[in-house]
């Protein structure tokens, strides 16, 4: 895995990660004060969602450059070791 690859994956990952964390514990208003929607949601930690999202992103990242890295999972074509010729 190139410099960049691991860049664009890791950004791909902390994407996806952030968007699976963000809806994560929130919670809403029992009785909403007067013109607000009944779905608003209580204030939260954006930065405590961030921060975990860049953790969990870590984690994947690693997994992702293992498996590239050891050849358990090759995306290069080897005409020598082909299963379907």
């Amino acid at each position: 895995m190139t410099i960049v690859t691991g860049i664009v994956v890791y950004i791909l990952v902390w994407w996806i990660s952030l968007f699976i964390i963000l809806p994560i514990g929130i919670r809403t208003e029992e009785k909403p004060n007067k013109g607000m929607a009944w779905g608003h949601p209580k204030p939260f930690s954006l930065k405590r969602k961030l921060l975990f999202s860049t953790i969990v992103s870590v984690f994947v990242w690693f997994f992702i450059f293992f498996f590239v890295e050891s050849n358990l999972i090759s995306f290069r074509w080897d005409p020598t070791n082909a299963a379907f010729g």
